[in-house]
C-alpha cells in the first residue's frame, strides 16, 4: 500500500487508473474504493514497526491496559463521519514505527506513540436511530457492556 501510496496521488491520476487501483487495494487488502480515496488523498503515511504487526496482540493489550482516560476517545471521524474508540499511547521506550510525508519521503519521522481505532460505528448508529431491537449482534458485532457504576 505505501508504494501505492508513493507513487499516486488521487487528485493527479486518471479515472481508469483509479478503478485499477481501487479493485486491487480491495482484492488484496479489503480496503473498499471509498477509503483508497482517502488513503491517496493523505499527504502523509504511516507504517508500522515490524515487531509490533508480529506481535499485535501483545502491544494492543498492552495498550488497552496502560490508556489513561485521556489516552481513549469516543469519535466520530470528520473524514467519513464513522464513530470509533480511538486508544492513542505512547511507547517511550520503543519505536513503534515512521512516518512520511509526500514532500520528503527521505526524511523519516520515527514515532513512539501508537494509535488504536475500534471501529463501532454500525453499533452506535443502529443505537442511536432505532433502539436496542435494532441492533443485530451476528451483522454488527457488540459492545460488552455500557452501564452507570460506580468506581
Amino acid at each position: 500500500m505505501f508504494d501505492i501510496w508513493k507513487g499516486n496521488k488521487w487528485q493527479s491520476i486518471d479515472s481508469n487508473k483509479r478503478t485499477s487501483l481501487s479493485t486491487t487495494l480491495e482484492e488484496n487488502y479489503k480496503i473498499v474504493p471509498s477509503q483508497t480515496r482517502r488513503l491517496l488523498q493523505r499527504d502523509d503515511f504511516s507504517l508500522l514497526d515490524q515487531e509490533i504487526i508480529d506481535k499485535y496482540a501483545l502491544y494492543g493489550n498492552r495498550a488497552i491496559k496502560e490508556a489513561k482516560d485521556e489516552d481513549i476517545t469516543l469519535i466520530q471521524s470528520p473524514g467519513n463521519n464513522r464513530w470509533s474508540i480511538k486508544i492513542l499511547i505512547d511507547f517511550n521506550e520503543i519505536e513503534v514505527g515512521k512516518l512520511y510525508q509526500r514532500s520528503d519521503l527521505e526524511h523519516l519521522i520515527s514515532t513512539h506513540t501508537l494509535n488504536i481505532d475500534i471501529d463501532v460505528h454500525d453499533i452506535v448508529q443502529k443505537i442511536t436511530t432505532s433502539g436496542l431491537k435494532a441492533w443485530d449482534v451476528a451483522v454488527d458485532g457488540y459492545a460488552s457492556t455500557m452501564c452507570a457504576t460506580k468506581r
